[in-house]
């Protein structure tokens, strides 16, 4: 069974984005036959795309694209599709789902967190990008990465490629030194589209938290990951 919202209402938009990361070392430890150490991870190119209105938002994770869409060329249904890092944002709510799936549990569950608010310094003066206002600037996160990002004023919508990064208008670019990581965005088509929530149980990210990770100490934050043979 599929939930939809209905989005005739109000004009909505398509964003495609690249994502490119750089081969870095993890600041978080995996932890091997009790051993702690920090993996390395490979250099990685991934896309997202990004269905949204002054509502609802859908942020769907595409890792073979441009061989592979989920969704065609031309769809206007989205959501029906759900995968394993995909998320769902209801803006009038002020709240957001992560679809969750992995390897214990056999059944996909709804994670439902609360968006972060972040104080982003905008230079002083605007600046066009392809006919749009944008502003330039920077933000601090919490775990202590300075992510500097363009923003589209002209979309008052706080949305980007990941769980919805709560800046003051759409993110146009965005670099992220701690994770080596650099987004642009490629393409932005509006329309009018659907979005589908899929019929799955929900759970806080409390209770997520409380049941699916079984360390929550080796990092201020994150969960480190425990690998034992």
């Amino acid at each position: 069974m599929i939930l939809t919202l209905f989005l005739f209402a109000q004009e909505s938009y398509i964003v495609t984005y690249k994502i490119e990361r750089k081969a870095f070392s993890s600041n978080f430890p995996i932890t091997i036959n009790g051993d702690s150490v920090f993996a390395t991870l490979p250099a990685k190119e991934f896309y997202r795309t990004l269905v949204f209105n002054d509502s609802f938002a859908y942020s769907i994770l595409e890792t073979e694209r441009p061989k592979k869409k989920r969704y065609s060329d031309g769809e206007t249904q989205f959501g029906s599709k759900p995968f394993h890092g995909d998320y769902y944002y209801d803006k009038l709510q002020e709240s957001w789902l992560y679809y969750s799936t992995t390897h214990r549990r056999k059944k996909p569950i709804l994670v439902e967190y609360t968006p972060k608010t972040f104080n982003f310094v905008a230079e002083k003066d605007p600046v066009q990008i392809l006919g749009m206002n944008c502003k330039k600037g920077y933000a601090i996160m919490p775990h202590g990465d300075t992510v500097f990002a363009i923003i589209c004023t002209d979309f008052k919508n706080n949305y980007g490629p990941f769980a919805f990064n709560c800046f003051p208008g759409l993110i146009i670019e965005m670099y992220q030194p701690l994770h080596h990581q650099y987004i642009s965005l490629l393409t932005i088509t509006g329309g009018n589209y659907h979005i589908s929530i899929p019929d799955v149980p929900q759970m806080t990210k409390t209770e997520y938290q409380d049941k699916y990770w079984k360390n929550k100490n080796y990092y201020p934050g994150r969960p480190g990951i425990i690998i034992k043979y």
